[in-house]
């Protein structure tokens, strides 16, 4: 277009002059669409669809996110976009835009020129799946110095050969997977999904996986080592380009959060639980149904397996709409054993009644129900059928006269006068459990009243509070005392008293006690001055030569300083010059 400067670009492009250059993100692309030819088909959604970052960014957002992100990159400014999209921190953002040697001759050769590729600066994708080299930096930053310029590939900017990860990361596995994981999501991104679903979703891989119980609770420990294990020496550049030095970002993937995390984070989630194995011990479902009575018998009916463990074992409740459910366990030597009958059903009490009304044998009605005749016999006397066979008699439970135990109760109270429920049910624990689980309401009513002891105590706060103002006044002195020198706070003169935690709690009712803190304590810019001060002695003392960053390290000092703490370090400096 011959355009002689930045800015007639912008008009020629946009139709405005104030529109910022965007790298990985771009503005007013409704605006661009309509200057471009008609015929290239250009709309806005397709140019911030195919030529931006943003289907990456908005992959693990609601819809309702995915809309506002759109209509900011086609109608207007991108301003705060990204804070939204939880790419806030500059160290969240790819710092440079990357290239591949490999690629750059091709397109000498192909083309005759050299461009940026898109794939290149997606964050987390540290090498060329063309041609499997890890990607070099440019001179160009994304915070560009000419907000209004957009800079070409030039062989001069893509010179030098700065590697974005070790090269010897070249032939990782996991880096390699992780890269097409990105640009796959970049094409196709998943499903609209708000946070709290993200959450929900990735309890339930982890319940799967073994690493979450149901209720919930993530055992952060396995997760961590499980991911350090799957990456490996790839884990940290990755982390980088989410700018997380950590795995503390985990806990916030699995629960109810506000802000938004980076896509690269939940993309090492995803790989991660891909590698691991599903929590199945019995296999993966669903499985079949095994009741005998119905014609579905054996279809694979039962999408759900509970699990519990007896006597160390492991076993599985397998249960069928149809009411019929059945158990297996796990072995010490991993085998599965064979299926035990849990619950009939209805269809086993419906035929049962039949076969009894029809007087049929025990014996036929067992062969006819799949069961022995003892089960027969049972699950008759438990409906209460008038069968041809002699009912099987069940047990009933005869609670004793529960006279003679009041009676030994009572008699406990009145030999151990005084003594409080729990004393009483320590002496006789089988005469406690017994009223309790059969006489409960009578043994409310006859045993000790609950003794409430009053356990505050009266202070004299006029007389604490003058006593606490002169202890802190001794305290901080002490304090200012020892060298090397410690900051005088609440905090530090509550951990030299013997109770620790009672001036916190307490200094609301101390108010000139508190005055007297507030007076006292050091703030920033007090415990920096002397700290100056001892740093400024100590190098003097130790011969070595004396120049304000040794003073500045010495005295653990940070770039900004306030006013009075700059002059004190002036102040310093000129007196170790008159001294010398």
């Amino acid at each position: 277009m011959a355009s002689l400067s930045p800015k007639q670009t912008l008009d020629d492009l946009f139709g405005a002059r104030s529109v910022i250059a965007g790298l990985d993100l771009q503005g007013h692309l409704k605006s661009l669409s309509a200057h471009l030819p008609p015929a290239w088909g250009m709309t806005a959604e397709r140019l911030a669809t195919e030529f931006t970052l943003l289907p990456y960014y908005q992959a693990f957002h609601s819809d309702e996110l995915r809309e506002r992100a759109q209509q900011a990159v086609t109608d207007g400014s991108i301003s705060g976009l990204h804070l939204i999209l939880g790419l806030a921190p500059a160290n969240s953002r790819v710092k440079k835009l990357r290239f591949c040697p490999d690629c750059l001759r091709e397109m000498k050769v192909k083309h005759g020129e050299l461009y940026w590729r898109r794939s290149h600066q997606v964050p987390g994708v540290l090498l060329c799946l063309e041609h499997g080299c890890i990607l070099q930096e440019s001179s160009v930053p994304f915070s560009l110095e000419n907000r209004h310029a957009f800079l070409a590939a030039t062989s001069s900017n893509c010179s030098r050969m700065s590697p974005v990860a070790p090269v010897s990361l070249v032939k990782n596995m996991a880096l390699r997977s992780f890269a097409k994981t990105c640009l796959d999501i970049l094409q196709l991104p998943p499903l609209a999904r708000d946070r709290n679903d993200w959450v929900a979703w990735y309890l339930l891989c982890l319940s799967l996986k073994g690493l979450a119980s149901a209720a919930g609770r993530v055992n952060q420990k396995d997760v961590e080592e499980g991911l350090q294990r799957h990456f490996g020496e790839a884990l940290r550049p990755l982390l980088a380009e989410a700018g997380a030095s950590d795995l503390t970002w985990l806990s916030g993937l699995t629960r109810q959060r506000r802000r938004a995390l980076h896509p690269v984070l939940h993309i090492l989630f995803q790989e991660f639980l891909k590698h691991v194995e599903d929590d199945q011990p019995f296999g993966a479902g669903p499985w079949p149904c095994l009741n005998p009575l119905i014609p579905h018998q054996g279809e694979l009916l039962i999408d759900k397996v509970g699990i519990h463990h007896n006597h160390g074992r492991l076993v599985g409740v397998f249960e069928c709409g149809c009411g019929f459910a059945y158990t297996r366990n796990i072995s010490d030597s991993g085998l599965i054993g064979r299926a035990r009958t849990l619950r009939f059903g209805d269809a086993f009490d419906d035929r049962l009644r039949q076969l009894v009304s029809m007087r049929v044998g025990i014996r036929e009605a067992a062969r006819l129900l799949h069961v022995d005749t003892g089960t027969v016999r049972l699950r008759a006397s438990k409906l209460g059928l008038d069968a041809a066979w002699k009912p099987k008699p069940l047990s009933v439970f005869v609670v004793p006269d529960p006279v003679p135990y009041r009676e030994a109760w009572c008699t406990l109270i009145r030999d151990h006068a005084g003594a409080r429920r729990k004393k009483l049910s320590s002496l006789a624990p089988a005469l406690y459990i017994w009223l309790y689980r059969h006489d409960r309401e009578w043994l409310k009513a006859h045993q000790p009243s609950v003794q409430r002891l009053c356990s505050k105590v009266r202070h004299d706060w006029k007389r604490l509070d003058e006593q606490w103002a002169l202890r802190v006044v001794e305290l901080a002195e002490a304090i200012r005392r020892e060298l090397p020198p410690r900051k005088v706070t609440l905090a530090e003169i509550s951990r030299r008293t013997s109770e620790p935690i009672w001036l916190p709690n307490h200094l609301v009712k101390l108010p000139r006690t508190r005055a007297c803190l507030e007076r006292i304590r050091d703030s920033v810019s007090d415990f920096q001055v002397r700290r100056i001060s001892w740093a400024a002695q100590q190098l003097l003392a130790s011969g070595l030569p004396l120049a304000e960053w040794r003073i500045r390290r010495k005295a653990g000092l940070g770039k900004n300083l306030a006013p009075e703490v700059a002059e004190a370090l002036a102040a310093a400096r000129l007196r170790v010059e008159q001294l010398s």
